[in-house]
């Protein structure tokens, strides 16, 4: 009996561990393709914005 509660346990743990990584795993993607769709925004507008000749040498 102590035995089967005992492999229980185990199974609750695992199954903790692997819900926490999810979660981890989830928030790391999120924050990473955030970021990333931050960076394209961040082209775009340097795109966008009109071309100076700041070091050209006449």
């Amino acid at each position: 009996m102590d035995r089967l509660r005992a492999d229980e346990n185990v199974q609750l743990r695992i199954v903790e561990v692997w819900r926490f990584q999810g979660f981890a795993i989830q928030a790391y993607l999120q924050l990473f393709t955030s970021e990333r769709i931050n960076n394209r925004n961040a082209e775009t507008i340097e795109r966008a914005k009109p071309i100076t000749h700041t070091n050209c040498e006449h």
